[in-house]
């Protein structure tokens, strides 16, 4: 009778949660109402896939780009064809699997043993991150990429409980889904088979049968991930930027000083998980703070060591470009932009050293612990920490994925016996989630403002080919997609800030450039949703070769 009841309160619980996840996204979006019809990031080479699909019945990307996300584009089909393929639609589409994401990864705490409150301080974690909700409300491919892995982790998470075969497969094709996303994906299923072969044969309720037949469904789902690679990648034409790309890796990998790869591959990694993952990393922090005064000491001085060889600010460290406040998640010409005081960033990377001391913490439980679930969410966050240097991945978005590996472990570690820990994460995951908000509305204020200057400069006679409003609008509205083929796409015409590092005649930028007057300047919205963002028009000095 008590277990029956505890069941039901459990789903009582669950329903509850999941309304106000949706309840935090729909405020969110009411807030930043109405979205601006602008690209974000490269939203637009997505947008432009599916809307192309639907005429043509093909999947046609750049010739440039390396991304092929082709489930996100057969979702966007789908939703495109009942709700239509315009950047809101599609970006609303997205927040959609936002909260799904959610709502997964508060499943997933409670079935790996995690209590009610701190699941739901977690996720509140995870969903009031900068980029995971600035990246809900664009066409990008993080958000349901994150969702296809929290799938299939929850999946393994009932698979685990028995070794049932159905709930096996449905994990790994989950995890082929986020292949079909991003090839990453392969790092989830490496991460589920190292922790089946961890766990044997002597799983509680576990039937005596052989590992071999136990892998079956994530080796068919790596098998399905390696026929879509060779399908994809090998027998379709390949996006002439590959032989660029292999290049430069081939040639440069070994001339990039190795503070470069520590700092970008490792740092900035390890001080985003703890500045975000704050509100509950600090109070493990806390509760074992003699090993997290070791560990905060010697992040602090790795960084101050590495900016200091580097001759770099302490921003190439603190810096979240993938949030919607930042000057970075415009990507538009000029001298980059801080949005930080100096001393506010060395605040910063104090409290990321120190969240990050807190995260180790929380990692050596459970790897004492043993949970198998969380054993494959950490191998395969593992795998992919190490690939992401050796790929250059050195941006904050890239860390996103990263975040479950903390969010998880946060979640099923004790916490201090104190009664104010409780407020304190309470008013942190407050400002967590204030602070995501202010991006948002800045960032859709400012792109905005951005395409209502590009409409007054074409009003005025001035071609759209020579006005250069940044990179997601430039994707948009000036690439011309080549024929089929190498050779072809090698005729690209040059676009700044995709192409060419060429000036148009007339640049919205955030600062002044070499052989630019101001021609006149506007605001867009502050970095937080307050106050105002200088930005200019520039014109030309000097002439330039026109796309």
């Amino acid at each position: 009778m008590r277990t029956e009841f505890s069941h039901i309160r459990s789903s009582h619980v669950f329903l509850f949660v999941a309304a106000i996840i949706t309840i935090w996204y729909c405020a969110v979006y009411f807030a930043i109402h109405p979205l601006t019809i602008a690209p974000v990031g490269d939203s637009w080479i997505y947008e432009h896939a599916v809307r192309h699909f639907n005429r043509t019945g093909t999947v046609q990307f750049p010739g440039f780009t390396r991304a092929m996300p082709v489930a996100q584009v057969f979702y966007g089909v789908g939703w495109s064809r009942v709700f239509g393929d315009t950047s809101r639609s599609l970006d609303i589409s997205t927040a959609l699997l936002g909260i799904v994401g959610g709502v997964l990864f508060y499943a997933l705490a409670r079935k790996c043993g995690a209590g009610a409150l701190i699941s739901a301080a977690a996720t509140a974690v995870l969903i009031g991150n900068p980029c995971y909700l600035f990246l809900s409300f664009s066409f990008m491919t993080e958000v349901p990429f994150l969702v296809a892995l929290l799938a299939s982790y929850l999946a393994f998470a009932h698979a685990i409980d028995g070794l049932r075969g159905g709930w096996l497969w449905l994990a790994g094709a989950s995890a082929a889904a986020g292949f079909a996303v991003r090839p990453f994906a392969a790092a989830t299923i490496a991460g589920e088979t190292a922790a089946l072969l961890v766990a044997g044969d002597d799983q509680r309720g576990a039937k005596r049968s052989s590992k071999i037949v136990t892998m079956v469904p994530l080796m068919a789902a790596l098998i399905a991930c390696a026929a879509f690679w060779t399908w994809f990648i090998i027998l379709n034409p390949k996006p002439w930027m590959f032989d660029y790309e292999d290049h430069r890796l081939r040639t440069y990998f070994t001339l990039v000083p190795i503070r470069s790869y520590l700092a970008g591959g490792l740092l900035e990694p390890a001080i985003y998980l703890g500045l975000v993952l704050s509100p509950l990393a600090i109070l493990h922090a806390i509760r074992q703070w003699r090993r997290s005064l070791i560990v905060t000491a010697v992040i602090l001085a790795s960084s101050i060591t590495l900016l200091r060889l580097g001759h770099e600010p302490v921003w190439n460290l603190t810096r979240i470009s993938c949030f919607g406040g930042s000057y970075g998640a415009l990507v538009l010409s000029g001298a980059p932009q801080h949005d930080v005081s100096a001393k506010l960033a060395w605040m910063l990377l104090l409290i990321g050293a120190l969240g990050c001391a807190g995260l180790c913490n929380a990692w050596c439980h459970a790897m004492q612990n043993g949970n198998r679930v969380v054993l494959a969410v950490l191998f395969a966050g593992a795998i992919y920490w190490l690939a992401m240097p050796l790929l250059w991945f050195f941006a904050d978005r890239y860390d996103l994925v990263l975040v479950p590996a903390g969010c998880l472990p946060l979640a099923l570690a004790p916490l201090p016996r104190r009664t104010v820990a409780v407020p304190i994460a309470g008013l942190m995951i407050t400002a967590l989630a204030l602070v995501s908000i202010g991006g948002l509305v800045s960032y859709h204020r400012t792109m905005q403002k951005i395409m209502m200057e590009t409409g007054a400069l074409m009003q005025q006679g001035i071609p759209r080919k020579q006005i250069d409003a940044g990179y997601s609008l430039n994707g948009r509205d000036l690439y011309v997609y080549p024929a089929q083929g190498i050779d072809a796409a090698r005729d690209e015409p040059p676009i700044p800030l995709i192409t060419s590092p060429s000036t148009l005649p007339y640049v919205i930028a955030t600062s002044a450039m070499r052989n630019t007057v101001i021609w006149r300047g506007f605001s867009g919205c502050g970095p937080l949703g307050f106050g105002r963002r200088p930005l200019f028009i520039l014109k030309a000095t000097t002439p330039s070769p026109s796309p």
